[in-house]
């Protein structure tokens, strides 16, 4: 910002300003509307400005300059389209271009509207780190500034919209208030980003909501004078805050704006299923609390995993960004059925993806179904010790994966025995009691995990056993009658059992 009353161009000699694009034609463009009503309301894409008769008269005496006015809105980051354009020549100051400039960018066709707002000139410098660098102009140099110095392009940085004293008031006693921006992504569309905005120093309320959220969310902006909370990272935690609203009025009123806003991502999200795919901003809606889900086991493909979303987060670390899901699945001991979490992450992606190419995915009927079956078969061999016939391999997990051992046979599955022989297993870290005296409901089968623990006959060890691969022991009842004895001695050996 130049601070100077005297001229931007000889206080800036390094700024590499535009040369002026003299028009070649001794007589003005063709007549403007009569009235300014009437040049707002043009429908070309470039609007001149109306001009003074007598500022036509002297267009034809000396040359003029056309002057591009582009305009940059405050509410949003990018700029707009070129608003217009005015013929300016060496005495036109920016003070004398400002009531045409007013008619070109408020007016009831234009996209500002037509409320009148403040706003201020800007050029563009030289440029630092291949970034423009954009200058002010103080407004009491307006009258010494030159508009032709600036062509072909004037940029105009327009205020944001004053705020009504009913909606100050509500800010106030709500304790924040959400501000929207219309962002450019990197692909060239663009989407609308909400942020909470607290202002603890000024507003005791706002301050009471401030301690509140500090509580659980581990962020640095938290500390800011004025912290600008990403409406994506409350969605994130919509659990807690919609736990903590019941005993809070504060909350609750937070609470409620979040639930307003999560119907429009909603409603956006069906659009994408619609059609298979997601964006990864959408990934905290798609595993919302509660929501069914299917994984693979890390490291053993074919067997599936379902579980029911406990949590999900956008996690941003120094090396990547991703999305975590915490889901809930069912375990036993041998003496009692619980349930526990399971740890899921998708990695940060651009443009759409395929639900189906997720590694972590909402459960299909047909899938739930399938596990659904398998969770019978846990339910029945989870407790106690069964002997079972096993056609797979006996699987042990390590820090470096699971391993495997041909194990084709009779197993015994017992967890207890298991943990006794293994004393280093953590079957009941995280333990949480599923039902009542831990029973299965019907509903929750296809959470149950898919392996138990057991010892193999044929291979001598301890490991989990694959439940798909199991079945009775089919034993023959007719052998000993095909035994080659006499019938004497059967009858004795009968006898003697």
């Amino acid at each position: 910002v130049i601070s100077s009353s005297t001229s931007i161009r000889s206080q800036l000699p390094c700024t590499k300003l535009v040369r002026p694009l003299i028009c070649n034609q001794t007589t003005p463009p063709t007549m403007p509307p009569h009235s300014t009503e009437e040049a707002a309301c043009s429908t070309d894409t470039m609007i001149k400005a109306p001009v003074a008769a007598e500022d036509l008269r002297m267009g034809i005496e000396s040359r003029k300059t056309r002057l591009i006015i582009q305009a940059h809105d405050l509410d949003e980051t990018q700029p707009k389209e070129p608003v217009g354009y005015l013929m300016v020549d060496e005495e036109t100051t920016l003070t004398k271009i400002r009531p045409l400039i007013d008619a070109l960018l408020f007016h009831p066709g234009s996209a500002l509207g037509s409320d009148t707002r403040k706003y201020t000139f800007y050029y563009e410098g030289t440029k630092k780190n291949n970034n423009s660098l954009y200058c002010k102009i103080k407004q009491e140099q307006e009258n010494v500034e030159r508009a032709i110095d600036f062509c072909p392009v004037l940029l105009v940085r327009v205020a944001k919209k004053e705020k009504k004293q009913e909606q100050i008031e509500e800010e106030q006693n709500q304790g924040f208030e959400v501000e929207t921006e219309t962002v450019t992504l990197c692909n060239g569309s663009k989407c609308n980003k909400s942020e909470v905005v607290l202002r603890p120093s000024t507003n005791p309320r706002s301050a009471q909501l401030h301690i509140k959220l500090k509580s659980f969310l581990r962020e640095s902006f938290m500390y800011d004078y004025e912290p600008r909370i990403p409406m994506e990272l409350l969605f994130n935690h919509f659990d807690t805050i919609e736990r903590l609203a019941a005993g809070s009025a504060i909350v609750g009123k937070l609470n409620e704006v979040l639930v307003e806003h999560k119907k429009i991502e909603l409603e956006k999200m069906k659009s994408l299923r619609a059609d298979g795919g997601m964006t990864f901003d959408f990934l905290p809606h798609l595993f919302s609390s509660g929501t069914k889900v299917v994984t693979h086991r890390r490291g053993v493909d074919e067997q599936l995993i379902g579980g029911t979303v406990y949590s999900s987060r956008l996690v941003k670390s120094f090396f990547c960004t991703y999305v975590e899901v915490l889901y809930k699945v069912i375990r036993t001991n041998g003496k009692k059925f619980f349930s526990t979490k399971e740890r899921a992450c998708i990695s940060g992606f651009t443009g759409t993806k395929n639900i189906c190419d997720l590694p972590i995915r909402p459960i299909s009927v047909e899938e739930e179904e399938e596990l659904t079956a398998r969770g019978r078969k846990y339910k029945k061999y989870g407790l106690g010790a069964h002997y079972l016939a096993y056609q797979g391999n006996l699987l042990k997990e390590s820090w470096c994966g699971p391993t495997f051992v041909k194990a084709h046979g009779r197993v015994m599955v017992d967890a207890v025995s298991f943990q006794r022989n293994n004393p280093n297993s953590r079957l009941d870290s995280e333990m949480e009691e599923s039902g009542e005296d831990g029973a299965i409901d019907d509903s929750q089968l296809f959470m149950c995990w898919p392996t138990m623990h057991g010892f193999s006959f044929a291979a001598k060890k301890w490991g989990e056993i694959d439940l798909n691969m199991t079945e009775e022991i089919k034993f023959d009842d007719d052998a000993f009658d095909r035994l080659g004895v006499a019938a004497e001695k059967k009858k004795l050996v009968r006898g003697l059992v």
